[in-house]
């Protein structure tokens, strides 16, 4: 078997990442994610496995109908499992959507009584190690009761795409409001 090297998604060579976690190959966005838990002390265990008898285990024999977890965390008492969404296509395509709603869905089924359902973590929210300290630190905070994607979010940790088409919206609404305001002119403008 050969290593397979994982990506980077966000090149910050200020931060000297390892591309490791307990000597696996990680992604950027993982390691940032795995360096804020260390942060808050809390522990983790990187890349489970979750095989067909039901058993969670750390050794890989992908074998079909297995699923990986990214992060298995444990923290008050309660685990919280974590799928790091790395790439675009988690968020945009039918076909992989379904996909991971079919692995959380088996995932879920696994956890034990006390587990958080899993989190899906999207990239963009581990874009820099400050972003992902304080995505984590807020989360763990609220028990991760918060969603990731706050109605009103200050921090601007939501999507770009749906920053971008609420932009656009607010942009039509002003627009259909100054073409009220200007009938309204018209029309006081014939009736003098």
């Amino acid at each position: 078997m050969f290593a397979t090297s994982r990506r980077t998604y966000y090149d910050t060579p200020q931060e000297r990442l390892s591309g490791y976690i307990n000597g696996d190959k990680a992604s950027d966005i993982e390691e940032r994610f795995a360096r804020s838990l260390a942060k808050l002390g809390i522990g983790s265990a990187f890349r489970l496995r979750l095989n067909n008898a039901g058993e969670w285990t750390s050794r890989r024999t992908n074998v079909a109908g297995e699923v990986e977890l990214d992060f298995w965390t444990s923290f008050q008492g309660r685990v919280y499992p974590f799928q790091i969404q790395g790439e675009i296509s988690h968020f945009y395509t039918a076909h992989q959507s379904s996909i991971d709603a079919g692995k959380r869905a088996k995932i879920n089924a696994a956890l034990p009584l006390n587990a958080h359902p899993v989190i899906d973590v999207p990239f963009w929210l581990l874009n820099t190690q400050e972003r992902s300290d304080r995505m984590v630190r807020r989360g763990f905070l609220s028990g991760w009761a918060t969603p990731l994607y706050l109605e009103n979010d200050p921090l601007k940790l939501r999507d770009p795409h749906e920053r971008e088409k609420e932009k656009q919206a607010r942009k039509e609404e002003a627009q259909k409001r100054r073409d009220k305001a200007i009938r309204r002119a018209n029309a006081n403008s014939t009736i003098s």
